[in-house]
C-alpha cells in the first residue's frame, strides 16, 4: 500500500458522499423540471378544455416556476441542514 492513498475508510466515505451529492442534485433537477412540465401541462389541457387560449397555459407555467423555485430552496435549506447535522456543525437559527 502507497502512502498516498486514503485508507479504505475514507475512500468508502467519500464515495458515499459523492453519491449522496449525486442523489440530491438528482432531486433538485427533478424537482425543477416536474413542477415546470406538470404546470405546462395542466395548463395546455385546461386551455383545451376549456377554450381559454394560452391564457391558462401561461399562466400555470410561470406558476409551476415558481413552485420549482420554492421548491428548490426548501430542498437545498433540508439539504443543507442534514449534512450540518451529520457533520456535527452548528445549525443555522
Amino acid at each position: 500500500m502507497t502512502g498516498d492513498a486514503p485508507p479504505p475508510d475514507d475512500r468508502d466515505a467519500a464515495e458515499r458522499r459523492r453519491r449522496e451529492v449525486a442523489i440530491q442534485m438528482t432531486a433538485l433537477g427533478l424537482e425543477f423540471s416536474g413542477s415546470v412540465i406538470g404546470g405546462l401541462a395542466l395548463g395546455y389541457y385546461l386551455d383545451r378544455w376549456l377554450g381559454t387560449g394560452p391564457w391558462l397555459l401561461v399562466v400555470l407555467t410561470f406558476g409551476g416556476m415558481a413552485t420549482a423555485f420554492a421548491r428548490i430552496i426548501a430542498l437545498t435549506r433540508r439539504f443543507d441542514r442534514l449534512r450540518r447535522e451529520r457533520e456535527g456543525g452548528p445549525s443555522p437559527s
